[in-house]
């Protein structure tokens, strides 16, 4: 009785490390095509828009998409790492603050111009 048990044990624990699995694959693969729509949108709609800065295609500026790109794939080694050690909870809790912040500082703005 007690290698039934242990065995669907492991086969659970296994099992939920392949439904976790799969679900980053499906939720990288829909969100990057979400991703895709808004870039054809903010291209599409901002074609015919005049007065936007040099270097911009459509609503997208070059620049800063190369600047974000380049410092996203440099800097998420480092947040990869710090929210694989760090406790779910605290990981929510500064996730949390930082949204917080964030709904603070567009209040602030939309208030103050």
């Amino acid at each position: 009785m007690a290698r039934t048990s242990m065995r669907r044990d492991s086969t659970t624990h296994s099992g939920a490390a392949k439904v976790q699995r799969y679900s980053t694959i499906a939720g990288s693969r829909y969100g990057n095509g979400r991703a895709v729509a808004n870039v054809v949108g903010y291209v599409g709609s901002g074609q015919s828009v005049q007065g936007l800065p040099e270097g911009s295609f459509g609503f997208i500026w070059l620049p800063a998409l190369g600047v974000i790109a380049v410092c996203s794939f440099l800097i998420a080694p480092f947040g990869a790492k710090a929210a694989h050690s760090l406790p779910v909870s605290k990981l929510k809790r500064i996730f949390a603050s930082i949204l917080y912040m964030l709904a603070a500082y567009m209040l602030w703005k939309g208030l103050h111009g």
